[in-house]
């Protein structure tokens, strides 16, 4: 998933998840830290300022900060840490301008 947003500006990005092995869209699910790590522009991976939110349906969103906004590429991984996973590794990309 790609997204377009402007540069050093906080912003909020919406993702599905989806249960892990499985079709179907998790209504539950909760971040923990290490959950969702940023890079930017191609840098190391370090973990995000904030958790995610369930919006309803599947879909949850995460606020990415201006700090974290201040790349011209910044990507984001959603990769549960826990044994068994409960959700699918998801990512979002953002171009900035």
């Amino acid at each position: 998933m790609a997204e377009l947003r402007n540069y050093a500006t906080a912003t909020k990005v919406l993702f599905p998840l989806i249960e892990f092995g499985g079709s179907n869209f998790i209504l539950t699910a909760a971040a923990a830290t290490g959950d969702i790590k940023i890079s930017l522009d191609e840098e190391d991976f370090a973990n995000a300022e904030n958790l995610f939110v369930h919006e309803g349906n599947g879909i949850y969103s995460l606020v990415v900060s201006a700090d974290e906004m201040t790349a011209t590429r910044v990507v984001i991984t959603i990769i549960d840490q826990t044994s068994p996973k409960v959700w699918e590794d998801q990512s979002v990309l953002i171009d900035a301008y």
